[in-house]
């Protein structure tokens, strides 16, 4: 089900995100974090589209709403805020499955999208 080869290639564009996150003072960290979040989340309302269903769209139009709440909340409240949106980012690509939501997701995206986002959280946790 899972492919190793995009695991690896989320994971390696995780570890660069990282180097550059680390390389910038952690106020401005947490911003960039905060914007990849929200920019994350908002692919799923694209998704949506892609389903060509109202109620499709709806629902992921919803899900990039909470992301977007959670990047803010995170950037105004708690970095661990942002490390528990990129866990439930995590979450919400692997029900992506087409047999769970039957909406068009490529087949590299939720192995991908997995390891980048599971990676990225975990460093918030460990810088912060």
């Amino acid at each position: 089900m899972f492919r190793a080869r995009p695991m690896i290639a989320g994971l390696l564009l995780a570890i660069g995100s990282v180097l550059v996150l680390v390389l910038l003072p952690k106020a401005q960290s947490r911003e960039v974090l905060a914007i990849m979040l929200a920019a994350l989340g908002g692919l799923y309302a694209g998704l949506g589209l892609a389903g060509q269903s109202t109620s499709k769209f709806a629902l992921q139009a919803g899900v990039s709403a909470v992301f977007v709440i959670l990047s803010i909340a995170g950037l105004w409240f708690s970095p661990w805020l942002l490390a528990l949106g990129f866990f439930a980012h995590a979450a919400w690509d692997t029900v992506h499955h087409p047999r769970a939501l039957n909406i068009f997701v490529p087949g590299w995206y939720i192995p991908a999208c997995l390891a980048y986002d599971t990676f990225i959280a975990m460093f918030v946790l460990a810088w912060w």
